[in-house]
Protein backbone atom coordinates (compact mmCIF):
# COMPACT_ATOMS: atom_id res chain seq x y z
CA UNK A 1 0.00 0.00 0.00
CA UNK A 2 1.18 3.38 -0.44
CA UNK A 3 2.65 5.30 2.52
CA UNK A 4 0.66 7.57 4.36
CA UNK A 5 0.13 11.45 3.51
CA UNK A 6 2.15 13.03 5.87
CA UNK A 7 1.01 15.28 8.62
CA UNK A 8 -0.66 18.40 7.88
CA UNK A 9 2.35 21.29 8.99
CA UNK A 10 1.67 23.09 12.34
CA UNK A 11 -0.06 26.29 12.05
CA UNK A 12 1.78 29.58 12.54
CA UNK A 13 1.99 30.85 15.79
CA UNK A 14 0.01 33.46 17.53
CA UNK A 15 1.81 36.64 18.94
CA UNK A 16 0.67 38.53 21.69
CA UNK A 17 1.98 41.09 24.25
CA UNK A 18 2.03 40.53 28.58
CA UNK A 19 3.29 43.36 30.46
CA UNK A 20 6.61 42.32 30.02
CA UNK A 21 7.61 40.51 26.40
CA UNK A 22 6.02 38.85 23.72
CA UNK A 23 4.84 35.52 24.21
CA UNK A 24 4.27 32.69 21.18
CA UNK A 25 0.98 31.00 21.62
CA UNK A 26 1.31 27.36 20.49
CA UNK A 27 0.22 24.82 23.16
CA UNK A 28 0.03 25.02 26.41
CA UNK A 29 2.80 25.84 28.15
CA UNK A 30 4.69 28.85 27.03
CA UNK A 31 7.87 30.06 28.55
CA UNK A 32 8.58 29.81 31.54
CA UNK A 33 6.22 32.67 32.92
CA UNK A 34 2.19 31.71 31.88
CA UNK A 35 -0.13 28.68 30.81
CA UNK A 36 -2.22 29.87 27.86
CA UNK A 37 -5.83 28.63 27.71
CA UNK A 38 -7.65 29.23 24.62
CA UNK A 39 -11.29 27.88 24.14
CA UNK A 40 -14.05 28.39 21.54
CA UNK A 41 -17.45 28.59 23.76
CA UNK A 42 -20.98 27.97 22.84
CA UNK A 43 -21.73 31.11 22.49
CA UNK A 44 -19.33 31.00 19.60
CA UNK A 45 -16.66 33.47 21.36
CA UNK A 46 -13.25 32.54 21.00
CA UNK A 47 -11.39 33.36 24.43
CA UNK A 48 -7.56 33.61 25.99
CA UNK A 49 -6.70 33.40 29.67
CA UNK A 50 -3.26 33.04 30.72
CA UNK A 51 -3.53 32.61 34.53
CA UNK A 52 -4.74 30.09 36.89
CA UNK A 53 -8.05 32.29 38.04
CA UNK A 54 -9.45 31.35 34.69
CA UNK A 55 -10.52 35.09 33.62
CA UNK A 56 -10.44 35.73 30.21
CA UNK A 57 -8.00 38.48 29.13
CA UNK A 58 -9.20 38.49 25.25
CA UNK A 59 -12.29 37.93 23.83
CA UNK A 60 -13.02 37.55 20.32
CA UNK A 61 -17.08 36.89 19.09
CA UNK A 62 -18.58 35.38 16.34
CA UNK A 63 -18.44 38.66 13.95
CA UNK A 64 -14.98 39.45 15.41
CA UNK A 65 -14.98 41.96 17.51
CA UNK A 66 -12.31 41.85 20.18
CA UNK A 67 -12.34 42.92 23.59
CA UNK A 68 -9.76 43.15 26.23
CA UNK A 69 -11.10 43.92 29.54
CA UNK A 70 -7.84 44.45 30.89
CA UNK A 71 -6.37 46.65 28.15
CA UNK A 72 -5.46 50.55 30.12
CA UNK A 73 -8.77 53.41 29.54
CA UNK A 74 -10.15 55.74 31.61
CA UNK A 75 -12.57 58.36 31.21
CA UNK A 76 -12.71 61.04 33.91
CA UNK A 77 -14.50 64.27 34.78
CA UNK A 78 -14.52 66.99 37.14
CA UNK A 79 -16.67 66.18 40.90
CA UNK A 80 -17.37 69.75 41.29
CA UNK A 81 -16.87 72.97 39.18
CA UNK A 82 -13.39 74.48 39.44
CA UNK A 83 -13.78 78.27 40.36
CA UNK A 84 -11.59 80.85 39.41
CA UNK A 85 -8.56 79.59 38.25
CA UNK A 86 -5.41 81.43 38.97
CA UNK A 87 -4.54 84.24 36.52
CA UNK A 88 -0.56 84.01 35.21
CA UNK A 89 0.53 80.33 35.57
CA UNK A 90 -0.35 76.93 35.09
CA UNK A 91 -3.20 75.53 36.31
CA UNK A 92 -4.04 72.20 36.57
CA UNK A 93 -7.17 70.59 35.92
CA UNK A 94 -8.93 68.76 39.10
CA UNK A 95 -10.92 65.38 37.51
CA UNK A 96 -12.38 63.93 40.87
CA UNK A 97 -14.63 61.24 39.09
CA UNK A 98 -13.72 58.54 37.31
CA UNK A 99 -16.71 57.07 35.00
CA UNK A 100 -14.59 54.64 34.19
CA UNK A 101 -10.84 53.04 34.94
CA UNK A 102 -9.78 49.89 33.44
CA UNK A 103 -6.52 48.86 34.45
CA UNK A 104 -6.36 51.27 37.83
CA UNK A 105 -3.91 53.79 36.15
CA UNK A 106 -5.64 57.08 36.97
CA UNK A 107 -5.65 58.25 39.75
CA UNK A 108 -4.70 62.39 41.48
CA UNK A 109 -5.99 63.95 38.23
CA UNK A 110 -2.97 61.97 36.30
CA UNK A 111 -2.73 59.01 33.74
CA UNK A 112 0.08 56.60 34.34
CA UNK A 113 0.94 54.52 31.23
CA UNK A 114 1.28 51.02 32.72
CA UNK A 115 3.44 49.82 29.75
CA UNK A 116 5.31 51.28 27.10
CA UNK A 117 3.04 51.98 23.89
CA UNK A 118 1.15 54.40 21.97
CA UNK A 119 -1.66 55.97 23.84
CA UNK A 120 -4.87 58.06 22.17
CA UNK A 121 -5.55 60.79 24.85
CA UNK A 122 -8.61 63.83 24.49
CA UNK A 123 -9.88 66.71 26.16
CA UNK A 124 -12.47 68.50 26.57
CA UNK A 125 -12.82 71.46 28.12
CA UNK A 126 -15.74 74.62 28.82
CA UNK A 127 -14.52 77.49 30.58
CA UNK A 128 -17.59 79.61 32.34
CA UNK A 129 -16.81 83.47 33.03
CA UNK A 130 -14.24 83.96 30.27
CA UNK A 131 -12.50 86.96 30.78
CA UNK A 132 -12.22 88.86 27.89
CA UNK A 133 -9.63 91.40 29.15
CA UNK A 134 -6.97 88.68 29.59
CA UNK A 135 -4.19 88.19 26.81
CA UNK A 136 -5.01 84.66 26.46
CA UNK A 137 -6.47 81.20 27.45
CA UNK A 138 -4.21 78.35 26.48
CA UNK A 139 -4.92 74.70 27.16
CA UNK A 140 -2.31 71.93 26.96
CA UNK A 141 -1.99 68.09 27.68
CA UNK A 142 1.56 67.72 29.79
CA UNK A 143 3.00 64.57 29.29
CA UNK A 144 6.51 63.21 30.18
CA UNK A 145 8.04 63.24 27.32
CA UNK A 146 6.58 66.58 25.51
CA UNK A 147 3.54 69.34 25.60
CA UNK A 148 1.01 68.78 23.36
CA UNK A 149 -1.40 72.21 23.07
CA UNK A 150 -4.69 72.05 21.81
CA UNK A 151 -6.35 75.44 22.12
CA UNK A 152 -5.30 78.66 22.45
CA UNK A 153 -7.76 81.93 22.45
CA UNK A 154 -7.71 85.61 21.93
CA UNK A 155 -11.00 86.80 24.44
CA UNK A 156 -10.14 90.52 23.31
CA UNK A 157 -11.44 89.68 20.19
CA UNK A 158 -14.94 89.36 22.14
CA UNK A 159 -17.26 92.21 22.86
CA UNK A 160 -17.90 91.26 26.31
CA UNK A 161 -16.85 88.46 28.89
CA UNK A 162 -18.44 85.12 27.02
CA UNK A 163 -20.61 83.17 29.59
CA UNK A 164 -19.15 80.14 28.43
CA UNK A 165 -16.44 78.61 25.76
CA UNK A 166 -15.69 75.32 24.76
CA UNK A 167 -12.22 73.58 23.36
CA UNK A 168 -11.03 70.14 22.79
CA UNK A 169 -8.15 68.40 21.82
CA UNK A 170 -7.02 64.71 20.91
CA UNK A 171 -3.77 63.58 20.34
CA UNK A 172 -1.78 60.04 19.95
CA UNK A 173 0.87 60.21 22.18
CA UNK A 174 4.46 57.91 22.98
CA UNK A 175 4.57 57.16 26.70
CA UNK A 176 7.40 54.76 28.61
CA UNK A 177 6.29 52.69 31.40
CA UNK A 178 5.47 55.19 34.47
CA UNK A 179 5.33 58.34 32.13
CA UNK A 180 2.74 60.59 33.38
CA UNK A 181 -0.12 62.52 31.37
CA UNK A 182 -2.60 65.53 32.73
CA UNK A 183 -4.09 68.44 31.83
CA UNK A 184 -2.80 71.91 32.10
CA UNK A 185 -4.73 75.44 31.56
CA UNK A 186 -3.57 79.27 31.68
CA UNK A 187 -5.20 82.81 31.96
CA UNK A 188 -2.75 85.29 30.57
CA UNK A 189 -4.22 88.34 32.55
CA UNK A 190 -6.93 89.80 33.56
CA UNK A 191 -9.31 89.36 36.93
CA UNK A 192 -9.47 86.30 38.46
CA UNK A 193 -13.11 85.12 37.51
CA UNK A 194 -13.00 81.69 35.33
CA UNK A 195 -14.08 78.56 36.10
CA UNK A 196 -13.67 74.91 34.54
CA UNK A 197 -17.07 73.56 34.22
CA UNK A 198 -18.17 70.22 35.54
CA UNK A 199 -19.17 69.34 31.91
CA UNK A 200 -15.18 68.84 31.02
CA UNK A 201 -13.91 65.25 30.04
CA UNK A 202 -10.33 63.58 29.81
CA UNK A 203 -10.25 60.25 28.80
CA UNK A 204 -7.85 57.95 27.12
CA UNK A 205 -6.25 54.56 25.99
CA UNK A 206 -3.68 51.95 25.20
CA UNK A 207 -3.75 52.22 21.24
CA UNK A 208 -1.28 49.91 20.35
Amino acid sequence: PPPPPPPPPPPPPLFFYNHKTPNAILSGLVGSEMCIRDSCHTDNTYRINYNSSGTDEVTITSDGAITAPYQPAFLATPSSEQTNIAVGSAVTVVWGTEVFDQGGDFATNTFTAPVTGRYQLNVWLRLDAVDSASSYYQAWIKTSNRDYYFWTIDPGQFAGDPDFWTGSGSVLVDMDASDTAYVQIQQGSGTQQTDISVDSKFSGFLAC
